[in-house]
């Protein structure tokens, strides 16, 4: 399961993170949360080489410091889901939000006009609207 879950959520994004950086953009990528999958994700880090250029927060009560220390929001960049409430949240700081285009994401954001969807899966296009 961890397996799973680090490559279909945060897999794509450190995978998008790898590319701008192999493009020359300076990108750094804030992973707000912990569980059993932190290992998995680590380790990724660590063979992608992003060590400096990727962090976990582990557990916050409270992120919105954290959310407000962000230029956008990769926000469940994950292959599957239903309705989040992470976007409505970080929309409502003024982030611009980045969504795999699956689930309630259409219903929550507007391409272009409060974040970007891209389709699932789709790692260039992940990157290309990381730099939108």
């Amino acid at each position: 399961m961890c397996e799973a879950a680090s490559q279909n959520q945060r897999g794509d994004l450190l995978a998008a993170l790898s590319r701008l950086k192999q493009e020359g953009i300076s990108a750094k990528c804030l992973i707000i949360g912990d569980g059993p999958c932190r290992g998995e994700i680590e380790r990724k880090i660590r063979n992608l080489g992003l060590e400096s250029d990727a962090a976990i927060t582990g557990f916050q009560g409270d992120v919105r410091h954290f959310i407000a220390a962000c230029t956008c929001l990769a926000i469940l960049s994950s292959r599957v889901e239903a309705f989040s409430l992470a976007p409505l949240e970080a929309v409502a700081m003024g982030k611009a939000i980045v969504m795999s285009n699956i689930g309630g994401a259409p219903e929550q954001i507007v391409s272009g006009y409060n974040g970007y969807l891209y389709s699932r899966g789709d790692i260039s296009a992940l990157a290309h609207a990381l730099t939108l």
